[in-house]
């Protein structure tokens, strides 16, 4: 419990109820004086140790994702990589094409989650037993059963390829004439080697973080919980009841459940985006007077606050550049609300006052203007080398920004330094578990294996019986 309380006292994913009876177990010196006085607190005591012991110390976690593993069942098969390529294919075009929409249609990986496993299990019964061997291992086009292991590793891959790469808006500004106008950012070479370099930079400091980021249980990622749930609903074949809101159990199988969820939200996409699009934009504040500029700005939903208690009922809307509050804790939500409501106040400062000229320009938009207030045309401002002149840049205009973007950049840099302050203040305890398992991991010590370091959780024990790559 000491341990538990080191990692886990400012951590908001751990229950505060149980951080009480950890402090009201360790700071009473009457509780080992004389345990007999004390026996319904220390019986809840051993609960949560047994439960922090075989299991996550995260209920969440503990309702989806097993504490137990079968390291024979198969997983990387010829029928998983074939089935997981074809959909990295479709997902990469698909999002690729819709990425400039406005806004963008991106198909993501659970789609691919729900589709491969009527073809996995399409593969189960039409292939036929026949494969080869390859270092020692038979590689089959049926192995037998399609496992939640193939489906996982074919999610995962889907997850991968389905998301644009970091360069894709680079690529458009250089190759766009109102932009830089480089006609070689359109070669498919050029394309591929500035993602293949800055992709391998993110997943290689991705993999040397594993240790901080993957690794302790603290490390809680709530969108992989939705995948995993997902992925058990297909294959668990009991049917626990589930207390739900208002002590209701609810009966149903997870699949039933996500069926009916899905056919629901499949009937309603076509209101807000067919037979009814206002339903998407639903500006209807600003139709009390359209042509007043102060309600416009305030409650205006493409270029003012938006200030507004019913903006949309369109859930692409919603979630455009946002975690998508089923998934996440609601102190994530709640968060990112309160600092969106605190900054709109101080971007209408600017504006009102305008300040740094931002009067004169619409109070949010994302776009860099000149002095004419039109769009900033970059080519005025750069050489036949897609370089910036300064000479040309002087004649041409300064760049204004709008009094939204300017607050946005002003709580960038004001979150870099934040950022540092609050790792220091509240996980100094866990990075530094990082740095000794990190430099442990240098260590040419034969015996040591992976589950013996101080990430002891089940999931890193189950874990420790497979080689890392």
């Amino acid at each position: 419990m000491q341990g538990v309380l080191k990692i886990h006292k400012d951590d908001p994913n751990f229950p505060y109820s149980v951080l009480v009876k950890i402090h009201e177990f360790l700071d009473n010196p009457d509780v080992m004086a004389h345990p007999e006085d004390h026996e319904e607190l220390i019986k809840e005591i051993k609960i949560e140790a047994a439960l922090i012991t075989t299991n996550s110390p995260y209920s969440e976690v503990r309702s989806v994702v097993d504490n137990t593993d079968d390291v024979n069942m198969p997983s990387s098969t010829i029928r998983a990589w074939v089935i997981g390529i074809l959909f990295v294919v479709l997902l990469s075009f698909i999002n690729q094409l819709f990425t400039i929409r406005q806004p963008a249609i991106s198909v993501s990986s659970n789609v691919a989650q729900l589709l491969c496993f009527p073809l996995g299990k399409l593969a189960e019964k039409l292939l036929p037993d026949v494969g080869f061997t390859l270092f020692g291992s038979r590689h089959s086009l049926n192995p037998g059963k399609f496992s939640r292991k193939e489906h996982m590793l074919i999610t995962i891959m889907a997850n991968v390829g389905s998301n644009t790469p970091y360069t894709d808006n680079i690529i458009w500004a250089q190759y766009l004439p109102q932009y830089f106008n480089q006609s070689y950012a359109g070669h498919f070479a050029y394309q591929i080697l500035i993602g293949l370099g800055t992709n391998f930079i993110g997943y290689g400091i991705a993999g040397v973080c594993r240790k901080f980021l993957v690794y302790p249980s603290y490390c809680v990622w709530p969108a992989s919980l939705v995948t995993i749930a997902l992925n058990a609903a297909f294959h668990t074949e009991t049917n626990e009841p589930v207390l739900g809101p208002f002590k209701r159990t609810f009966r149903a199988s997870r699949l039933k459940f996500f069926g009916l969820a899905f056919a629901i939200m499949f009937v309603y996409f076509w209101f807000p985006d067919y037979i009814f699009q206002a339903l998407s934009n639903f500006n209807w504040l600003t139709w009390i007077a359209p042509n007043n500029t102060n309600l416009s700005a305030i409650t205006g939903f493409n270029t003012g606050m938006g200030f507004n208690p019913l903006p949309t009922f369109d859930w692409n809307v919603l979630l455009f550049d946002a975690q998508d509050p089923l998934m996440v804790p609601f102190f994530n939500t709640f968060n990112k609300f309160i600092g969106t409501f605190t900054a709109s106040f101080v971007a209408m400062g600017f504006w009102y006052t305008n300040t740094y000229n931002t009067g004169y320009l619409p109070i949010n938009s994302n776009r860099v203007f000149d002095n004419t207030g039109k769009r900033f045309n970059i080519s005025r401002a750069i050489d036949n080398r897609g370089l910036f002149d300064p000479v040309k840049y002087e004649a041409y205009s300064p760049a204004f920004l709008a009094a939204g973007n300017l607050t946005v950049y002003m709580f960038f840099f004001a979150i870099y330094s934040a950022t540092i302050s609050y790792a220091y203040l509240y996980h100094r305890h866990e990075i530094a578990m990082g740095f000794r398992n990190f430099i442990g991991g240098f260590r040419r010590n034969k015996n040591k294996e992976r589950g013996a370091t101080e990430y002891t959780d089940v999931h890193n024990r189950l874990m420790s019986k497979y080689k890392e790559g």
